[in-house]
């Protein structure tokens, strides 16, 4: 019953809406995230990234490379592009201009255009306290997802089970960026017991940029990404099928953490950037902040929990139980085609860092209280080659990365990356790319191949080798994996998108004996887009995988989806089969997003899943979004954005 009266008064609130344009970038943005299937946590903050960024809020005739790297689902090689025309032909007259440019796919042309514009020169004006709060713009986003299914160990939960959060952003132009984000998951106490300040987990900001030779300025929670991230990099950092479509280099910037994320993915403090001369520019951040800790009998630190949760007395007894601070530099010179950089990083923990070393897996992990981390980036970049790379010491180990793509002519691309990461290199923010979890104990060689033969087609092929000369979780000793997949992605028309992969992974790993043995695992996904009309849009997919290695395991998920657009309205149904014979032929799925809300769901075991949004506009200020999920786990979540 109360569920019934929940459903009519969303309707009621959708009746209520008056008509206005409802721009949705985040379609686009699903259908890019369904291809990669291993870096779910990633898209998510970049969707968190987007979703802070107004709609239409870059000119393309006078943005930068930094304006255009925020965007995150952009390659290097497609920003170079973008910016190379922009600059060649500007003024540019229509986003059309955009079709000029091979490089760019028709996915990705479609996100671009909600986040460009084309504008007229504008003329820097200096900063006015009055000025900035009568024309600065205010958001307000609430979210509560209510379970209609009691989860397992409730009676254990310190709080409540339900989830809920809330954002407040203020934005001035590019200029000034300032918000509060204060998060509750579900079985966290409210209001009582250890959180008697409210929510569990809060991230605030406040960040300048722009300001004479003062390029950034972050103070309070930000993130922050150095050189091709051996050192440091909270941002985002791409998987392999990420990155043989992305981009591999984390960039240097200071970002505000607007996300809901806790663990180690953030600072706590100051972080600014200043441009000392033309191709001189210095980067500094200092940062203080606790973290959660499981403890040794002695009181040292055993290992550091990042998942954030804070649901039961023994969750919350590791709660901030550890400080951390940390210092640290980066100086950055590009001269023309050329780039070089420098990075040394400090931290230091309130305990010691003592793991269980008895186990081989840990026998390298980070140890004692100081750490000290020194780098050097580099790079090249031309129109037809492009070179770059970080290496990297820690306490005499070492750990490198370096990338080359050359374009032999404009539909093909050739990338080749190699890694070579110490078993004894440990580096705290560390996250650069890799075969395993860590920028520890690896080497092995990338290679992929790009190719857009025309404007209908776009293939993709990639291989990798990693050799693990250490024990990992998954072996106890020296072990070798291999990754291989191909992609296709077929646009007929601007009605109908059909898009493929195969991938093939064999990673040695121990049976039941501690025998090192090869696992195989094989997936497939095969998926079509149609636009039937300005109105309706109409999907379908199927993905497989089967799992050999001690057993053989296999499933597959079906699904169909259909989406209705109208002015101010908007509504989207995704149904779905699933059923797999074990856990390791799990298979991942990417639904509709949420405002500030990345949907993505693992499936194992039987059954249907059935998922509905609808989302709507109310006035000019405020918008409504609700999601309905229909399975063994069912729920219903609701978001409401204010726009001032």
């Amino acid at each position: 019953m109360s569920r019934s009266i929940f459903v009519l008064i969303l309707c009621m609130c959708f009746l209520m809406a008056s008509a206005q344009d409802f721009d949705d970038w985040e379609e686009c943005f699903e259908m890019l995230a369904e291809t990669d299937d291993e870096s779910v946590e990633n898209w998510e903050r970049l969707h968190e990234d987007l979703s802070g960024i107004p709609l239409h809020s870059i000119d393309i005739n006078s943005c930068t490379r930094a304006d255009l790297e925020q965007l995150g689902f952009l390659s290097n090689a497609q920003i170079d592009d973008i910016y190379d025309y922009a600059r060649r032909y500007r003024p540019l007259r229509s986003l059309g201009e955009l079709l000029l440019i091979r490089s760019i796919d028709g996915l990705r042309r479609r996100l671009l255009g909600y986040f460009l514009y084309i504008g007229e020169a504008k003329k820097k004006e200096p900063l006015n306290v009055k000025e900035i709060l009568k024309r600065g713009s205010h958001e307000i986003n609430t979210f509560v997802n209510v379970p209609f299914y009691t989860p397992e160990d409730n009676d254990k939960y310190l709080g409540y089970k339900y989830k809920h959060w809330l954002r407040y952003q203020f934005r001035y132009k590019s200029m000034i960026k300032a918000g509060l984000v204060a998060s509750q998951d579900a079985g966290e106490p409210f209001f009582s017991g250890e959180n008697k300040l409210g929510y569990d987990h809060y991230s605030y900001y406040f960040q300048m940029k722009d300001i004479g030779r003062l390029t950034n300025v972050v103070a309070g929670c930000f993130r922050a990404s150095f050189g091709m991230g051996l050192i440091v990099n909270t941002n985002i950092s791409y998987g392999k099928t990420s990155l043989a479509n992305y981009t591999s280099v984390t960039g240097n910037a200071f970002r505000p953490h607007s996300s809901r994320m806790s663990g180690l993915s953030y600072f706590r403090g100051v972080g600014a950037t200043v441009r000392l001369f033309r191709p001189l520019s210095f980067s500094a951040f200092i940062s203080w902040r606790d973290v959660d800790a499981t403890l040794n009998v002695d009181g040292t630190a055993r290992t550091l929990v990042t998942n954030g949760y804070h649901r039961t007395p023994a969750e919350m007894k590791k709660k901030n139980n550890t400080g951390i601070t940390t210092g640290g530099a980066h100086v950055d010179v590009d001269v023309k085609a050329f780039h070089f950089g420098a990075t040394a990083v400090m931290s230091h923990f309130s305990r010691d860092l003592v793991p269980n070393t008895n186990q081989l897996v840990n026998r390298h992990r980070l140890k004692g209280n100081d750490f000290v981390n020194a780098s050097i980036d580099y790079g090249y970049r031309s129109h037809r080659l492009s070179f770059n790379g970080e290496t990297a010491l820690s306490k005499g180990a070492i750990a490198t990365v370096n990338r080359l793509i050359v374009k032999p002519w404009s539909p093909l691309s050739l990338m080749v990356l190699y890694r070579f990461y110490s078993f004894k290199y440990a580096s705290l923010y560390a996250s650069s790319f890799s075969d395993g979890s860590r920028v520890q104990n690896e080497s092995g060689v990338f290679v992929s191949a790009d190719y857009l033969p025309n404007r209908k087609w776009h293939l993709n092929l990639y291989a990798d080798v990693a050799y693990h000369p250490w024990a990992t979780t998954a072996a106890s000793q020296s072990s070798t994996n291999i990754d291989t997949r191909f992609e296709a992605e077929f646009i007929p028309s601007e009605k109908l998108t059909i898009y493929g992969r195969y991938r093939l992974t064999i990673r040695q790993q121990d049976d039941a004996d501690n025998h090192l043995r090869r696992c195989y695992v094989h997936r497939g996904r095969l998926a079509a887009s149609a636009r039937l009309n300005r109105l309706w849009q109409v999907g379908a997919n199927v993905d497989a995988c089967m799992s050999a290695f001690e057993q053989n395991d296999w499933g597959y998920t079906a699904g169909l989806s259909a989406r209705f657009s109208w002015h101010w309205l908007s509504l989207k149904a995704i149904a779905r089969y699933y059923y797999t014979t074990g856990y390791s032929a799990r298979l991942y799925v990417i639904e509709g997003a949420l405002p500030y809300t990345m949907n993505s769901q693992m499936l194992y075991g039987n059954g249907f899943r059935t998922t509905l949004f609808a989302k709507a506009v109310i006035g000019r200020h405020l918008s409504l979004a609700s999601q309905f999920v229909l399975s063994s786990r069912s729920s219903a979540s609701v978001s409401l954005r204010v726009k001032l």
